[in-house]
């Protein structure tokens, strides 16, 4: 079960980025995180789902909802010279049933957003001048490492 390690290596990353936009009488909630994963990292989203809610009772990101959305894998077959994403389980061309297809990537794991509240109590004027409210979007994204 490596999901219980993604899922303290994502807590950490999360929490971590979370502290970065807090400000003295200002601390944040985690409500919301998106994460994408590939095709090949054998991680099953409900195990992953269900291991982070067991690690984030009591911290900032309790009760906070995990959206682990699977990116298909996608290559190159020269058989048919499609460029082809995978279909189930199945590797081979499904254009032409080749079994020579080039794949690419697939064992990437990606927080694409992070969503944060001020916990009640806290200043939110001071949230909204440092920026640090609201869903944190970025392109690169941050790699989990158990």
């Amino acid at each position: 079960m490596h999901e219980a390690a993604f899922a303290s290596s994502l807590l950490r990353i999360v929490l971590e980025e979370a502290g970065k936009h807090e400000t003295a009488g200002l601390r944040l909630r985690v409500t919301g995180i998106e994460l994408e994963t590939g095709a090949l990292s054998c991680l099953e989203a409900h195990t992953l789902k269900g291991c982070f809610e067991l690690l984030a009772e009591g911290t900032a990101a309790e009760n906070s909802l995990l959206t682990v959305r699977a990116r298909p894998l996608s290559g190159y077959c020269p058989a048919c010279g499609q460029q082809v994403r995978a279909g189930g389980r199945s590797f081979s061309c499904p254009l032409c049933a080749g079994g020579s297809v080039a794949w690419e990537g697939g064992h990437e794991m990606k927080i694409t957003a992070i969503t944060v509240t001020p916990f009640p109590g806290t200043a939110p004027g001071e949230a909204k001048a440092g920026g640090s409210t609201g869903r944190r979007q970025g392109p690169e994204g941050r790699g989990l490492k158990p």
